[in-house]
């Protein structure tokens, strides 16, 4: 019977000390495969606990002011009550109560640093220029302290010199998800406003896409280089800070082990800014419980929209990609030792954590789906009302879900 090997401890430390070819007893090519796969699979488990540990306190925080009682019971599901808390919260509106919610998507991307330095660590072959991971041009998001080129989140209401995808303080005109009071598609609104379907040009109480003549709270798509006091989606004159990149990466060429393995890192390292979210509610028959039920929303559900959208356009292809290389991985395993006992011993030490990688993939998939039916809750019908959400039109073209070692997109839903 072959010694079986000692097993490694299950963490990114002890993985980065371990020597497989020795303690397997398998050549150089077969360890480095070993050695990706397993890094991979742990870096997905451990992103399925991060966003279920993440996603059920942000819940948890929804649920504590959202005003309404809900039983978790046996489950602890913060988020399945929250979206009973939703129900109940709305039906103290009153039945002639509508709520509006508009939803800028958030923008959503990581830092180039962890594709080049998970892509040097997992093929020592890599130095210099071919390790370094590029961005497409104009779509790095930081912080820039010089002129913005592209658009600007700010960091609290301001004066926007483009286009404002948000809540317009003052005059504007452009596309309105509200009641707009002024001139619709250049004939004046009824007193107190109406709901125009063309372009209104004066005051507009809820979302808009257009010039803002006040201050802006969302973002803005500059005409012109100007400065941002808050977060630059594109280009900067100076070097920008904290920059993440919001589209294409250009990865070093990597084998399939690795490439599967920075993929991992990258989905586990995705950092959102979220546009703004306004809720509106109307004829409302409790005033104080309408501006508690917008207040909960406005705080909470951006944090939740980060896993209904920026997650939901990475995890999915990473997860195939994770259990492709697992599969590889334990296959050049049985071929490069003859001893199917030694085989079995060596898969046996990652036996568990491979098959971890599939509930890893259910539980993010559960949590998807249930920031989904969170969001869905506001938008639902429930005893005489009615809710819709809105997303303003995006001020760039609308990019499709992007391929392993692509950082995503902001998309609109």
């Amino acid at each position: 019977m072959p010694t079986p090997p000692r097993c490694p401890d299950m963490t990114v430390e002890a993985l980065e000390r371990y020597d497989f070819a020795a303690e397997m007893k398998v050549q150089p090519p077969v360890s480095a495969k070993l050695r990706a796969g397993v890094e991979a699979a742990l870096v997905v488990n451990r992103l399925a606990e991060d966003v279920d540990r993440g996603l059920k306190q942000a819940c948890g925080a929804f649920l504590a002011d959202v005003g309404a009682k809900a039983d978790l019971g046996a489950s602890s599901d913060p988020c399945g009550a929250l979206v009973q808390a939703i129900a109940a919260a709305r039906a103290r509106l009153g039945a002639n109560a509508a709520v509006v919610v508009d939803v800028v998507p958030p923008s959503c991307g990581a830092a180039l640093e962890v594709v080049s330095e998970c892509a040097a660590r997992c093929d020592p072959t890599l130095a210099g220029p071919p390790s370094r991971a590029s961005c497409e041009a104009g779509e790095l998001q930081g912080t820039c302290d010089a002129l913005c080129t592209g658009s600007c989140d700010a960091a609290s209401p301001g004066a926007c010199r483009g286009q404002c995808s948000g809540r317009c303080d003052g005059k504007g005109k452009g596309t309105c998800s509200g009641a707009c009071n002024g001139k619709c598609d250049g004939k004046p609104t009824k007193k107190g406003g109406a709901v125009c379907a063309g372009v209104c040009d004066g005051t507009c109480d809820g979302a808009v896409l257009g010039s803002c003549a006040g201050a802006c709270s969302g973002r803005c798509a500059l005409i012109a280089a100007a400065p941002c006091a808050g977060t630059c989606s594109g280009a900067c004159s100076a070097d920008m800070k904290a920059a993440i990149c919001t589209g294409d990466i250009t990865p070093p060429r990597l084998g399939d082990e690795c490439r599967a393995r920075c993929d991992a890192q990258l989905a586990a390292s995705l950092s959102c800014a979220q546009g703004p979210v306004l809720v509106r509610v109307t004829g409302a028959t409790d005033p104080a419980a309408a501006l508690a039920f917008r207040s909960a929303a406005e705080k909470h559900l951006p944090v939740i929209d980060r896993t209904a959208i920026g997650l939901a356009e990475r995890a999915p292809g990473v997860l195939a990609e994770v259990r492709e290389t697992v599969d590889a991985v334990q296959a050049a395993v049985l071929a490069a030792l003859s001893d199917p006992v030694a085989a079995r011993q060596v898969n046996g030490c990652f036996a568990k954590l491979f098959a971890d990688v599939a509930t890893a993939g259910a539980s993010l998939q559960g949590n998807i789906d249930l920031a989904v039916a969170v969001k869905a809750s506001l938008a639902s019908g429930g005893p005489g009302a009615g809710a819709t959400f809105v997303a303003p039109r995006a001020t760039t073209p609308v990019k499709a879900p992007a391929p392993p070692l692509r950082a995503p997109a902001a998309s609109a839903r």
